[in-house]
């Protein structure tokens, strides 16, 4: 059935995702690389969950090529992963439910809806971003800053080359945000006709 990557960047929440098969260490590495392809800036480090798709010499190697430094999160400690948890929830499972898609056609389309939400999600949806914690009594406060989209967050970013910046400022002023959520609530309604299909066809074979 189908696993979706997800990479969240910490400076800029910029995000990305890819869909895949399997949880194979290779699918796993496949997903990374066309993510790597389109995160719009150098991708410095990853730090995955303790899941044995991420933590392994397949990959370890794939990262110490391209460059990137792999850490990992404490086993049974989910909040290590906070940013990528939230975004599981604030777009996965806001967009995709938690229904299981099986078919490959529908997981390729899959990643033809993340092409688009993406430019949807980094260009034109503000979120915040935790700044600290304050302890009240035996609670935690947490304190965030202005919302405001990854795209400003990377522009206003100083360790992002200007040439990046330039690339990023164009694609912009070329987007609009109805026609790109227009497209993507298209794309998912196709992803789940897919995948219906899929699973009547299935059972048709199963009981003749």
């Amino acid at each position: 059935m189908a696993f979706s990557v997800n990479y969240t960047d910490v400076a800029t929440l910029w995000v990305s995702f890819h869909a895949q098969l399997n949880k194979g260490q290779r699918a796993t590495r496949d997903s990374l690389k066309r993510i790597k392809e389109k995160v719009p800036f150098k991708i410095c480090g990853m730090h995955p969950d303790t899941g044995s798709e991420f933590i392994n010499w397949f990959l370890k190697d794939w990262c110490d090529e391209n460059e990137i430094e792999l850490t990992r999160s404490r086993p049974n400690h989910k909040n290590d992963n906070a940013y990528v948890e939230q975004k599981n929830g604030h777009v996965l499972r806001r967009f995709f439910g938690y229904s299981r898609i099986e078919s490959p056609e529908a997981i390729e389309k899959m990643n033809g809806v993340f092409d688009v939400l993406e430019l949807y999600l980094n260009h034109f949806v503000p979120s915040r971003k935790l700044v600290k914690k304050v302890r009240i009594g035996s609670k935690y406060k947490g304190k965030y800053d202005k919302a405001t989209t990854a795209y400003k967050r990377v522009l206003a970013h100083p360790g992002v080359d200007q040439a990046v910046k330039d690339e990023l400022i164009k694609q912009h002023e070329l987007l609009n945000p109805l026609p790109l959520k227009n497209e993507a609530d298209k794309l998912i309604g196709e992803v789940f006709k897919i995948q219906r299909y899929y699973t009547d066809t299935n059972f048709e074979e199963k009981t003749n």
